[in-house]
C-alpha cells in the first residue's frame, strides 16, 4: 500500500486518474444543490432528496473504484520484480491488497469530508451518513471487481511518464472504456443485496454499517479469486503489460 501511495504521487498518469474523483465530488454536490429545497425547514428528511444523495454516493464510490481497472499495467515491465517474489496465491492476494487499501485511503477520507460537510450543510445527518456508507460500499465491491479485471484484461501503457493522459495505444482506449462500463454495470448488479432493501427501508443509519460492511467483504471476494486465477497466468500477465507501445 505504501508503494502503490508513493507511485500515485509521483506518477502523472495515476494523478490524472484522481479526476475521477474530482468528477464524483461534482456530481455529488449538484446532486445536494439540485435536491435542495429552498425555503424548507432545516434537517427535513426528503426520500427523494436522499435517493438522490444516495445514487450520486453509489456512482462516486463506482467511479472511485474503476481507476483501478488495470492496476499491473500501470506498473508495467517493473511488474517482473513481484512476479519473481511471488511463490503462493497469497503472495499476489497480498499484492492486490495493497493496492486495493491504497485507493481506500485516497478515497475514503474525501468521501468523509464531502459528506460530513453535506450533513452540516443541509441538517439531514442521517441521509449524509447513509450515502458516505453507499460510496464505501460502491469502492469496495468495485475494487473487487477490478482485481478480476485487472488480472483477465490487462492492457500495457507507453512509458511516457511525463503524460498525465497517455494512452495504451491504438484500440486500447476502446478495450478500457468497453471495460469500464461492463465494470460499471457489474458493480451495480453485485450491489443488489443492498439495494433492494432500499425500498421497504429507505436510507437510515443502518447503510452506515451495512454498505461499508458488504463492500469490505466483496472486495476480499474479488481479490481471493484473482489471486487464484492470477497466480496462474502470472507469466502471461507479465508479457501483456511490457509489451511496448
Amino acid at each position: 500500500a505504501a508503494k502503490e501511495l508513493r507511485y500515485s504521487w509521483r506518477d502523472p498518469r495515476r494523478k490524472a486518474g484522481l479526476l475521477g474523483l474530482l468528477v464524483a465530488v461534482i456530481v455529488t454536490l449538484s446532486v445536494s444543490r439540485l435536491g435542495h429545497r429552498p425555503g424548507g425547514a432545516p434537517g427535513a428528511r426528503s426520500p427523494g432528496n436522499g435517493a438522490l444523495l444516495v445514487g450520486a454516493a453509489v456512482y462516486g464510490g463506482i467511479i472511485a473504484g474503476i481507476q483501478s481497472a488495470n492496476q499491473f499495467g500501470q506498473d508495467g515491465g517493473a511488474l517482473w520484480l513481484n512476479v519473481a517474489a511471488t511463490s503462493r496465491p497469497q503472495d499476489l492476494r497480498a499484492d492486490l491488497a495493497g493496492k486495493n487499501l491504497a485507493s481506500a485511503v485516497i478515497a475514503m477520507p474525501i468521501f468523509a469530508v464531502l459528506y460530513t460537510v453535506l450533513g452540516l450543510l443541509t441538517g439531514d445527518a442521517v441521509t449524509a451518513a447513509a450515502a458516505f456508507g453507499m460510496a464505501a460500499c460502491a469502492l469496495g465491491v468495485t475494487l473487487g471487481i477490478t482485481s478480476m479485471a485487472s488480472i483477465l484484461l490487462p492492457y500495457a501503457l507507453p512509458e511516457r511518464r511525463a503524460s498525465a493522459f497517455g494512452g495504451g495505444g491504438t484500440g486500447r482506449g476502446c478495450l478500457a472504456g468497453l471495460c469500464n462500463l461492463a465494470i460499471l454495470a457489474l458493480a451495480l448488479v453485485a450491489m443488489a443485496p443492498v439495494l433492494v432493501p432500499l425500498v421497504p427501508l429507505h436510507t437510515g443509519w443502518w447503510l452506515l454499517l451495512a454498505g461499508p460492511a458488504y463492500g469490505a467483504a466483496l472486495a476480499w471476494a474479488g481479490r481471493l479469486a484473482a489471486s487464484r486465477v492470477g497466480f496462474r497466468r502470472l507469466p502471461e500477465l507479465l508479457a501483456e503489460v511490457s509489451r511496448p507501445v
